[in-house]
């Protein structure tokens, strides 16, 4: 064990915590599996109480970084060392107008890409599990939170085909960010089938390895749903 952390800075006791506890994680080379010391030695190890640790924890849980199994302990998760990290708050708000267009326009800026990367460099298998997911969301179309589940999980499995490790683990945050704007879109503008359609053709291009026309749908479809979000009539 590493010597006792300096007193955490008490304006955001557990966030600064779960930083801290990451760092503990990679300095004293846990790896994705590996259990962790008892909840009361590692409060003991930081200087703090215990449901201050599980607070800490509990953000550390919702990103991924580790694991807890009620009644076996506190594992190491399969994200420890994801470049970005989503904010658990943030993804669970309501966004405004603004930050739907913000996150669309940053998805335009790389998921064009990621689906042209996808065409050239997807396996068989990452295919085959495209070709599922659309299939789940073509028989869930009347049941939007499996819809809105199975469509995020479709442009993440493509930033995943794409072989880029860095925008499969930007498009992971920005899917799990989102997820409210998904509801909302399908809610607002009942674009289900119409969105549906538009992931089968970028589909069929990956499939058909055309990383140029993988590009072109990519951004068209994007496009097209920033254009309904600013047609939205929202307070900001």
């Amino acid at each position: 064990m590493p010597d006792t952390i300096n007193p955490i800075n008490k304006r955001s006791l557990a966030d600064n915590l779960a930083h801290a506890l990451r760092q503990f994680i990679i300095e004293n080379g846990y790896r994705p599996g590996a259990k962790l010391p008892a909840t009361t030695i590692l409060a003991q190890e930081f200087g703090v109480g215990v449901p201050t640790l599980r607070e800490a924890l509990k953000t550390l849980e919702t990103i991924g970084i580790i694991q807890v199994r009620h009644g076996s302990g506190v594992y190491v998760g399969e994200h420890l060392n994801s470049i970005f990290l989503m904010n658990p708050i943030v993804s669970k708000e309501t966004p405004t107008k603004k930050q739907l267009q913000d996150l669309i326009e940053a998805r335009i800026s790389i998921e064009p890409t990621t689906a042209a990367l996808a065409a050239e460099n997807a396996t068989p298998a990452h295919i085959e599990e495209l070709a599922s997911l659309l299939a789940d969301a073509e028989t869930h179309l009347d049941y939007d939170s499996i819809l809105n589940h199975k469509n995020m999980l479709f442009h993440r499995k493509i930033a995943e085909a794409s072989g880029n490790s860095v925008f499969s683990q930007i498009m992971n945050v920005l899917t799990g960010l989102f997820q409210n704007e998904q509801r909302l879109l399908i809610d607002i503008f009942h674009s289900k089938k119409s969105d549906h359609q538009q992931h089968q053709a970028i589909f069929e291009a990956l499939k058909n390895r055309d990383s140029s026309e993988a590009y072109q749908r990519m951004r068209t479809h994007l496009e097209g749903v920033l254009r309904a979000i600013k047609g939205w009539e929202a307070t900001d």
